[in-house]
């Protein structure tokens, strides 16, 4: 049953004589491979395992991706298995076996899932008032943070594996919207997500004044705006239409004939996303 090989003497006396003979019983057949398993990295490469027998014995792997040399000797040896780049984002294991003198071993390769960096969503469309939005970031690799605007900041800004990624944005002053772009770089791989910032809101009413004659008839007013708004009127001669609407507009402000001796002002008010903006129509004075 031992692994090294033993020594039997036999003794045989007789007439004063003594003679001796001995029986040597070979070793017990023995085949071992360690490590059992090898981890190795997604790029291509090789690895080794050290083969200890006294017997003949053959190798054999399941992994078209793995090739391991020699494929048969005897006695002790070195294995060596050659991998190639894994390509797919789950880690995958190769088992090669070791057969000989009735013996069987196997061992494992292991080797790591393809780097992967995915952000998502590709896009996130927030308000124009300060805030925050966050991306989703999943991945195996160590990954950096940038971003190309003053008034977007990113967090974290480094990290690895899978993280959420925080985005704070100032209020946009301005009556566009604006585009801030995030880049995240890992594991040779580079992904680029956006922040899509509404236009500031915005509110005006052109000209300011309308001058009309005394007689009945009708003006307008150009109404530019992003967003929802509601008009009144302090006057009972003046009726203006539409009185609520949103975006660009026509306001159409019509009139009575002026049966009053002195001109007259009604006031136009339009309301909307906390702007406030007055116009007037002066009428003429009735002929005398």
């Amino acid at each position: 049953p031992n692994t090294t090989s033993r020594t039997g003497t036999i003794t045989v006396v007789g007439g004063g004589i003594t003679r001796t003979v001995t029986v040597v019983q070979a070793a017990a057949d023995y085949l071992t491979v360690t490590p059992a398993s090898q981890a190795v990295a997604n790029s291509a490469g090789s690895t080794t395992f050290a083969l200890t027998a006294n017997i003949s014995w053959t190798v054999s792997d399941d992994a078209t991706w793995l090739t391991v040399a020699p494929a048969n000797g005897s006695n002790d040896n070195t294995l060596t298995a050659t991998y190639t780049a894994n390509d797919v984002t789950t880690t995958r294991t190769g088992t090669i076996t070791v057969v000989g003198g009735g013996i069987t071993r196997t061992v494992t390769v292991v080797q790591a899932a393809a780097d992967y960096l995915t952000v998502t969503p590709a896009s996130q469309a927030v308000a124009n008032t300060a805030g925050s939005t966050t991306f989703t970031l999943s991945s195996n690799t160590s990954w950096t943070v940038s971003d190309d605007a003053s008034w977007l900041t990113v967090a974290p800004a480094n990290g690895s594996n899978d993280n959420t990624l925080t985005a704070t944005f100032e209020a946009n002053p301005n009556t566009t919207s604006r585009t801030g772009t995030i880049t995240v770089v890992g594991g040779g791989i580079t992904r680029t997500v956006t922040v899509v910032q509404a236009a500031a809101d915005y509110l005006t009413v052109t000209p300011a004044s309308q001058t009309v004659a005394n007689s009945a008839g009708s003006t307008t007013f150009a109404l530019t705006a992003n967003i929802s708004w509601t008009v009144s009127d302090d006057a009972s001669w003046l009726t203006v239409a539409p009185a609520n609407g949103s975006n660009d507009n026509t306001l159409t402000a019509t009139f009575e004939a002026n049966p009053n001796t002195t001109s007259r002002t009604g006031t136009i008010t339009v309301v909307g996303g906390g702007i406030t903006r007055t116009v007037t129509v002066v009428q003429a004075a009735a002929y005398y």
